[in-house]
């Protein structure tokens, strides 16, 4: 199933060790393993994870691991989500602030949960994937709506203090 790539142990190791590889990686121009190079600034643990109909707590221990991991293995790099940044089922904002037209809740069924995914200590910083195409909205005025809720939520409602605010 979908939720496989976030629950199932050897699913979740492949990707460990998948990131391993990469941090452990020596550039062949410039002779600096991934995990050192100053030129990179930070990892994502992947692109917009999304766990279709999971329970928030399954996205959340998938982040805790994986973000663990992956700061072991490149130390001196900023680690972030790389999610689109929505809210759960069961977070204050979901209705006003969360895609979807007509009463739809597709995005608080992904598996993410902003504010709490965010507060993670390891992840560094907070993090949004906006897509305005996909999201069926004309115009600005929801994807202006939508990055300046979570700026102001990353400062003013982030449980642990405040952290850096990045539109990915």
């Amino acid at each position: 199933t979908h939720a496989d790539f976030f629950t199932d142990e050897n699913a979740v190791s492949l990707f460990l060790e998948t990131h391993a590889s990469l941090a452990n990686r020596v550039n062949t121009i410039t002779g600096v393993a991934y995990k050192n190079d100053p030129t990179i600034m930070a990892w994502n643990l992947a692109n917009e994870p999304r766990c279709q109909g999971c329970d928030g707590d399954v996205m959340q221990a998938w982040i805790e691991r994986t973000c663990a991991a992956f700061k072991k293995n490149a130390p001196n790099h900023l680690v972030g989500i790389g999610a689109e940044g929505f809210y759960g089922t069961d977070a204050p904002f979901a209705s006003d602030f969360n895609p979807g037209l007509g009463g739809s809740d597709w995005a608080a069924r992904e598996g993410q949960d902003f504010l709490r995914n965010a507060a993670t200590p390891c992840v560094d910083y907070a993090g949004v994937h906006v897509w305005p195409d996909d999201w069926n909205f004309p115009g600005t005025a929801f994807q202006r709506r939508f990055i300046e809720q979570r700026i102001a939520a990353t400062r003013d409602a982030l449980p642990g203090g405040p952290k850096p605010f990045m539109l990915e």
